[in-house]
């Protein structure tokens, strides 16, 4: 399964019938669940460092409104981050059916309401391909009886142009 919700009716569809089930992304609330570890919260962290090392001051974020650990542990990390700075809060809960779109439109919409925003936490680009190939090594685990959970790798930061303090000619995440 691909990064279940909490209390999603789908897991329970699965449990009902028996069928053994792996997640991308550990199920909120459900440990028991051989799950691929996102390491959403330090991959969160990682992005809004970046945002603060080129001198943001007024960071957006941008996170689906669904009860996903993803969703649960970038708004936590944004929550605290935003805490530390004294900074408000200016995060947006989006339905995730709306797609880009929807995150297009609200990103217009709270840049026009709030211009003193000088950067967004949104999307994270993970290593689907890597998370995959763990998945179905736990699903054999599974299969063959035995338990356990993996951690992904952490996701790389790729820096944007547009996100770059003009005065800054590197990021280094390691400093």
């Amino acid at each position: 399964m691909v990064e279940p919700r909490r209390d999603d009716p789908l897991v329970a569809h699965f449990e009902g019938r028996s069928i053994r089930i792996v997640s991308f992304g550990t199920v909120p609330d459900r440990l028991d669940i051989p799950a691929v570890d996102l390491r959403s919260h330090e991959t969160a962290k990682l992005l809004l460092y970046h945002l603060a090392m080129q001198g943001c001051r007024c960071v957006a974020a941008l996170v689906a409104s669904a009860e996903r650990t993803s969703q649960i542990e970038s708004a936590a990390a944004y929550t605290a981050f935003i805490g530390s700075r004294r900074a408000p809060s200016l995060m947006l809960r989006l339905d995730e059916e709306g797609g880009e779109e929807i995150g297009y439109r609200e990103t217009l919409r709270l840049l026009r309401e709030t211009p003193k925003i000088d950067g967004i936490f949104a999307a994270v680009d993970l290593h689907l391909p890597v998370i995959a190939e763990e998945a179905v090594n736990l699903l054999f685990d599974r299969i063959e009886g035995r338990s356990r959970k993996v951690r992904a790798e952490l996701s790389d930061l790729i820096v944007r142009r547009s996100s770059v303090a003009k005065d800054v000619i590197r990021f280094d995440r390691d400093t």
